[in-house]
């Protein structure tokens, strides 16, 4: 998820949904490097309560905004390797995070359903033939010594299983404008116990058929 447009089906860095970002301004990966002229716009606004003096003002701005992008970078490291059931950081997790979004990338990967079925897969102790990066991912955490209860119930909260999809969204407001609010009521029922998995609500976990897919989302809604 990202922003207030949408949440994001098939993986890709370069993914746009509003429809006023004609030049990915607001891509995936893209956002740290918002976030940050964002927060340098704001800090304009407030030089004038950081000092009376617009110089040390300036400095004073510069001096906490360099922490940004550091702190970003390790919040995303981390928020990443929960996500993927590793607890305990080490040197080379980077590169194996980068590895990650490339398989998700090459595989056309569903990012919720990728990390949901991941969470699944430990759970149930499946085993199976690993593709290649299973393998990898298999030997990082032999090597985490996490303890199992813990390392589920991070994977669990970490990673939803229904969300918002945008194509469910679409059909609620559809539904809404005929005067049906039933599939509305239904969806915020579902997306309020995200991590909930149960089976009557199976379908809420689906992908979006190729029909299905909505590309293109308006801020303003």
């Amino acid at each position: 998820d990202y922003g207030p447009c949408a949440f994001m089906d098939v993986f890709n860095p370069q993914k746009v949904f509003s429809s006023i970002d004609e030049h990915g301004r607001y891509a995936w990966d893209k956002q740290p490097v918002i976030a940050l002229w964002n927060l340098t716009r704001l800090a304009e606004a407030l030089l004038p309560l950081f000092d009376e003096n617009r110089q040390h003002a300036i400095e004073l701005a510069q001096e906490e905004l360099k922490n940004f992008m550091p702190a970003f970078e390790q919040a995303f490291e981390r928020g990443l390797l929960h996500k993927l059931g590793i607890i305990n950081r080490r040197e080379g997790d980077a590169h194996f995070i980068a590895q990650t979004l490339q398989h998700m990338i090459d595989s056309a990967a569903d990012f919720t359903a990728f990390f949901s079925a991941l969470t699944e897969m430990l759970e149930q102790q499946e085993t199976g033939t690993p593709n290649e990066w299973q393998k990898h991912w298999r030997q990082r955490l032999a090597e985490d010594n996490a303890d199992p209860a813990t390392r589920l119930k991070t994977m669990r909260a970490c990673n939803p299983v229904y969300i918002p999809r945008n194509h469910r969204i679409e059909q609620a407001i559809d539904a809404a404008n005929l005067g049906n609010l039933e599939p509305f009521h239904q969806l915020v029922a579902v997306i309020s116990k995200p991590y909930d998995k149960a089976l009557e609500k199976a379908a809420y976990a689906g992908v979006p058929t190729i029909d299905e897919e909505v590309h293109q989302t308006f801020c303003g809604t």
